[in-house]
């Protein structure tokens, strides 16, 4: 599974994925979620994910720490958007105030913090 390998080496520090393996052997047996890896011509970058309710779909991203402030996180959630067959949320974690930035780029508003330490984007 190359992706987890991938997932392990951006996020070391398990700030997304605590168990790789088994978050992504979920995820790709459901077919409500649409995952995607970004690159730069060069190497992979960034991961994005579209997870499709009913009403409406949930977007997450990750960029590799050493990938960010290149405007990759903004490209990826951009394309998770315009692909999203539905209205968009983001859901994310307020420790991440770079996913805050790139939301507010998107032209979603944030909403309370919740119980789980996150926050609704809308």
């Amino acid at each position: 599974m190359k992706d987890c390998v991938l997932l392990k080496r951006w996020d070391p520090r398990h700030e997304m994925w605590e168990h790789p393996r088994s978050y992504l052997a979920e995820r790709l047996k459901d077919p409500q979620y649409w995952m995607y890896i970004g690159d730069n011509g060069r190497c992979a970058v960034a991961w994005g994910q579209i997870r499709v309710l009913s009403t409406h779909c949930v977007l997450s991203w990750f960029v590799a720490e050493r990938h960010r402030r290149q405007r990759y996180g903004t490209e990826m959630a951009n394309l998770l958007k315009l692909m999203a067959p539905r209205p968009v949320v983001a859901k994310i974690n307020v420790a991440r105030p770079y996913s805050e930035h790139i939301a507010r780029r998107l032209g979603l508003q944030p909403q309370p913090v919740m119980e789980t330490n996150e926050r609704l984007w809308r």
